[in-house]
C-alpha cells in the first residue's frame, strides 16, 4: 500500500532536493526556476515530473505528480529531481534542434535519446555526491 503524503510532506520532501541540486548544477540565479504538485500528470504510466521551458526568458516550471511522488523511495525522487534539472540544462539543445526540425520528428530522433541523457546525468551527480555512480540500464553501483 502507498503512503499518503501530505502536500506539505511532499514539499518537505522535494525542496531540499531542489536547493541543493539547482546550485550544483549552475541553474540557481541562471534559470528562474518553479515548481508545483499536480494530479494525474501520469496517467498511470509513473512518471514522475515534466518540465516546460521557455529558454529565451531562462524560465522553467517543473510539475510533479503527487501519487508517484507518494511511491517513491527518496533516492529515486533525487535522481527525478536531477533528471528534471538536467532537462533545463539541455535546453539550448532542444531548441536548436526544433527550430530547423519539424515537432514530429522531435521526439523519437531528438527527446527520446536526451531522455536516456538525463537518466544517465541524474545517475551520475546523484552517485558522485554519495561515493557510488549507478547506471540507469543496469543499477550496478560503481565506486567512484
Amino acid at each position: 500500500m502507498t503512503r499518503r503524503f501530505t502536500d506539505k510532506q511532499r514539499r518537505a520532501r522535494i525542496q531540499p532536493l531542489f536547493d541543493y541540486w539547482t546550485r550544483r548544477m549552475g541553474l540557481e540565479g541562471a534559470w528562474l526556476i518553479s515548481w508545483q504538485l499536480v494530479t494525474n500528470l501520469s496517467d498511470g504510466r509513473g512518471v514522475f515530473a515534466r518540465t516546460h521551458t521557455e529558454s529565451p526568458y531562462r524560465k522553467a516550471f517543473i510539475r510533479f505528480d503527487r501519487q508517484v511522488l507518494d511511491s517513491a523511495p527518496q533516492a529515486e525522487l533525487e535522481d527525478a529531481v536531477v533528471h528534471e534539472l538536467s532537462h533545463i540544462i539541455l535546453e539550448e539543445v532542444y531548441s536548436s534542434t526544433s527550430r530547423w526540425i519539424g515537432e514530429s520528428f522531435l521526439y523519437n530522433e531528438i527527446t527520446a535519446p536526451l531522455e536516456m541523457v538525463c537518466d544517465r546525468l541524474a545517475a551520475i551527480f546523484v552517485g558522485l555526491r554519495y561515493g557510488k555512480i549507478r547506471t540507469p540500464y543496469n543499477d550496478q553501483n560503481l565506486v567512484v
